[in-house]
């Protein structure tokens, strides 16, 4: 009879204080995704200054051509309410710079074709991010 009352409370009986259901010290994460290009701005007459009072005339643009991006964090917890974060991403953002020539005057040194030719040699291939934090966490329910 003892064994079976023993029993009976041992399954209807509440946890103890002391036991709490398991809560993550860490947590690591990671992710990916794919951007699509497109084009950010085009001005299709762009007048640039020949000589003192003539105009040669561009055509300029810029775009961000498709690309990746990916990461990883991690999130530590040295007690059960507060926690740190850490993560570390790159996002490959190539942007493309566009110059053509709609009109030049001739010219011996091509300063205006040389502007082009530099507005076309800047671009951006991506970058690496990173990033820290600290979070609180509410209290965990039985």
């Amino acid at each position: 009879m003892r064994l079976v009352t023993f029993a009976v409370l041992a399954m209807v009986a509440a946890p103890a204080s002391a036991q709490t259901s398991p809560q993550p010290t860490i947590l690591l994460t990671i992710f990916g995704g794919v951007v699509s290009g497109h084009g950010l701005w085009t001005v299709a007459k762009q007048p640039l200054l020949f000589g003192t009072s003539q105009y040669d005339t561009v055509r300029i643009s810029q775009s961000i051509e498709p690309t990746i991006i990916a990461g990883a964090g991690a999130t530590y917890f040295p007690s059960p309410h507060i926690g740190f974060h850490l993560e570390l991403s790159y996002l490959g953002l190539p942007v493309d710079a566009s110059c053509d020539s709609v009109f030049f005057h001739p010219d011996a040194e091509r300063k205006n074709g040389q502007t082009c030719d530099d507005i076309r040699q800047r671009s951006a291939d991506g970058w690496i991010n990173t990033g820290s934090g600290a979070g609180i966490r509410r209290a965990g329910s039985d």
